[in-house]
């Protein structure tokens, strides 16, 4: 089950940021000042705000539709389309849940010409081979050769003339290996077991502060906890 939360500005009496989660977190996410974007920060630096949960006991597919429905209703800011600070058109995000089609088709929308998201959606060979293409024929001048080489003599290089021993040498092959991650309720409870850290990436989840999380620099992503899987 999940809700849908707003957050309303004092200063204007109007809404600033629509969100979802789920009804297992105790209402945490909505109150939760962790992991907001810069624009919202920036109002509630300059004004108080309230926070209104608006829908409940919804299905979690029901929830990312409202959600949709509400930010298309007050529009986003950064679209210069209405009033709220969410970078997304909502219904991004997951909670063990298959989303339907029809569900699908709005995400996609939600997120055409999203540079960054078709970035991280493409496959490396595509990106690789568009990298050779854009370099392919390119020659470094002598001048720049020699301000690259000025460089590593001014501020070396950490690699730079080090011989790795074979301890330090797996301790890098192991980093490198996937390792399962465990997303969790505040409760403990297993929400799901993920492939890896970077598996979360097009479900709306920010890669590098699940791996913060498993190396607690931060306690929570999202309102979930997350851990490395132990077999």
């Amino acid at each position: 089950m999940a809700y849908v939360y707003r957050h309303i500005r004092l200063d204007k009496n109007e809404p600033f940021y629509i969100g979802i989660s789920g009804n297992n977190d105790n209402y945490r996410r909505a109150y939760s000042i962790i992991d907001r974007n810069m624009y919202w920060k920036r109002i509630v630096a300059k004004t108080k705000y309230d926070v209104e949960i608006m829908l409940d006991n919804l299905t979690w597919e029901q929830a990312c539709d409202k959600e949709m429905e509400f930010i298309s209703l007050y529009g986003r800011r950064d679209l210069k389309m209405g009033i709220l600070v969410n970078l997304t058109d909502g219904g991004d995000g997951v909670l063990n849940h298959i989303v339907s089609e029809e569900t699908r088709v709005k995400m996609g929308k939600s997120q055409l010409g999203n540079k960054k998201y078709l970035l991280r959606t493409t496959p490396q060979e595509e990106i690789n081979k568009k990298i050779s293409l854009a370099n392919k024929g390119r020659v470094m001048s002598e001048e720049q050769k020699e301000k690259i080489r000025n460089n590593f003599k001014i501020n070396g290089h950490p690699c730079l003339g080090k011989i790795l021993t074979n301890e330090t040498k797996q301790k890098i092959r192991d980093s490198k290996k996937k390792c399962k991650v465990i997303q969790k309720d505040f409760q403990g409870n297993i929400i799901k077991i993920w492939e890896s850290t970077k598996s979360v990436i097009p479900f709306g989840f920010n890669q590098s502060n699940v791996w913060k999380c498993c190396h607690n620099i931060h306690k929570q992503h999202k309102g979930y906890i997350w851990e490395y899987y132990k077999q």
